[in-house]
């Protein structure tokens, strides 16, 4: 019985195409799922699984509640960051160093830079740059997690 429903989906030119079309956006989905960049302390890059594993990893050290203290040490390593010298080299190997020293605080940034924005759906990528340690906000309560963007609140 398998065999001839079989027969009759692979019979019509559509259903080929309609398959073919569903097997090339599973591979694309797949393919856009494990292109995850990785870069190690020497400054090369890592694709695809591996490159998942030691990211992850490298973001067990952030995990945790996200409470004023740890919002102010994020922001000291993305000053860290951007005042080394690997940060505002010219070189491409050096700037690659520098990014992954930042690569784990990829989401206390995203974070960071919703919060901070100027105005309803502005967006800057260098806004966590900018900060300093003193603008964490005291509102969170310690030892509290936050739920998502827009749970830190800008202080005026």
């Amino acid at each position: 019985m398998t065999r001839y429903e079989l027969k009759k989906i692979f019979s019509r030119t559509s259903n080929r195409l309609a398959l073919l079309l569903l097997a090339l956006v599973v591979g694309a989905t797949t393919y856009l799922a494990c292109h995850v960049k990785y870069v190690d302390e020497a400054g090369q890059s890592q694709y695809g699984l591996a490159a998942v594993r030691q990211l992850r990893a490298d973001q067990k050290a952030w995990a945790g509640p996200l409470d004023e203290e740890t919002l102010r040490l994020a922001i000291g390593a993305f000053q860290a960051v951007v005042q080394s010298p690997e940060y505002q080299s010219e070189d491409l190997v050096q700037q690659e160093i520098a990014y992954h020293r930042h690569l784990a605080l990829d989401t206390i940034q995203d974070l960071l830079n919703q919060s901070f924005a100027e105005g309803f759906r502005s967006y800057n990528y260098f806004t966590a740059n900018t900060l300093t340690p003193e603008d964490a906000p005291a509102s969170i309560p310690t030892g509290r997690p936050c739920s998502g963007p827009g749970s830190v609140m800008r202080q005026s």
